[in-house]
């Protein structure tokens, strides 16, 4: 019996449990819930468990005790076939599990590291990355020409009032909310510090025009970035360039960019070749063939009539059951194949 859903960003199937699993359940907590399912395979069939019944008891408290929330154990029966469903809710505040945090990406559980993990967790206490308060930075270094820059630009556009642009510096930052108690926000840096860079890495944007590439020279426009000087990063980005030069060089085809739960890159390759996809459809026919024959034969059996790898063989069979022309009845032990000739 096959479960009707796909693994994704809400769904993950494990055919056993194992007590690291509960890292699965914190990042579903991180990001907008989800389902475990226990006693199923990657292709979504119910291979069940022995123990489903201990485990009822033993994976709330687990979770309980090590992630400090509480989900939802069900058990559920198919054809004589025990597995769990452990429904996990969507958390407010972050989800620690053994000092890291977890989230849902796709199908894969990722851990979040660095500035991931610093807006992260400022999303969950309910702030923006610019509304934090900086230490260290106060009034005076405030730049009095960006003020004045900010106030004829406002004062053109007619969105404030103009009482308040007569106002001193301290009112009308306290008025734009860019203070919280006795601190600067860290947007206040980005909009009127004198040295910017001085609180925000990267705050500094360079535009460049070159007339050929022999006139584009790499600087170091901060003294003392030892980055660059190590040869790790360039004070220009190209990092996207590079990528599209080379896949041109490659095939010819610019590949694409896109934004989805991060930055994907989308290469094209050549199609394959027609005497390669005609193999696959031999190899596959020939899969059916044997299975029709014998629908208890095992992938090993397969491999060494074919004269294939076992992989490839579970390769093949992962394609036929996409396909719809096979499914796998019972478990590896004491099942057997179903052939679908509708689809023939």
């Amino acid at each position: 019996m096959t479960i009707n859903l796909n693994e994704s960003q809400n769904i993950e199937f494990k055919q056993l449990w194992k007590d690291e699993y509960i890292k699965w359940i914190s990042a579903f907590g991180n990001s907008d819930g989800g389902k475990l399912y226990v006693g199923v395979d990657d292709d979504g069939d119910i291979v069940g468990i022995d123990n489903a019944k201990k485990l009822l008891e033993d994976i709330p408290n687990k979770v309980r005790d090590i992630l400090g929330i509480i989900v939802d154990v069900n058990l559920k029966i198919s054809e004589d076939k025990e597995y769990l469903e452990i429904i996990t809710d969507k958390y407010p505040y972050p989800i620690s599990y053994k000092g890291s945090y977890y989230y849902r990406s796709g199908s894969s559980t990722q851990e979040i590291k660095g500035a991931a993990l610093d807006k992260f967790l400022l999303s969950r206490q309910g702030k923006k990355w610019d509304g934090v308060p900086v230490p260290y930075f106060g009034f005076d270094d405030l730049d009095p020409f960006a003020f004045r820059l900010f106030r004829d630009k406002a004062e053109k556009k007619k969105r404030i009032d103009a009482e308040l642009l007569k106002e001193s510096d301290e009112v009308l930052v306290d008025k734009l909310h860019l203070k919280e108690g006795d601190y600067l926000k860290r947007a206040t840096t980005l909009l009127f510090a004198k040295e910017p860079q001085k609180y925000v890495t990267g705050s500094s944007i360079k535009i460049g025009y070159f007339k050929s590439n022999s006139d584009l020279v790499y600087q170091d426009v901060i003294e003392g970035n030892l980055f660059f000087l190590a040869g790790y990063i360039e004070s220009w980005g190209r990092g996207i360039e590079k990528i599209i030069d080379e896949s041109k060089k490659f095939n010819g085809i610019t590949p694409q960019f896109r934004w989805q739960n991060g930055l994907w890159v989308e290469f094209y390759f050549n199609k394959v070749d027609s005497k390669e996809l005609e193999t696959r459809v031999k190899t596959r026919v020939k899969i059916l063939e044997l299975i029709e024959e014998n629908p208890n034969i095992t992938n090993q059996e397969l491999a060494e009539k074919l004269e294939l790898t076992v992989k490839g063989i579970e390769w093949q069979i992962k394609k036929l059951k996409a396909q719809g022309f096979l499914q796998r009845i019972g478990g590896a032990k004491g099942g057997h194949w179903e052939y679908n000739d509708d689809n023939h």
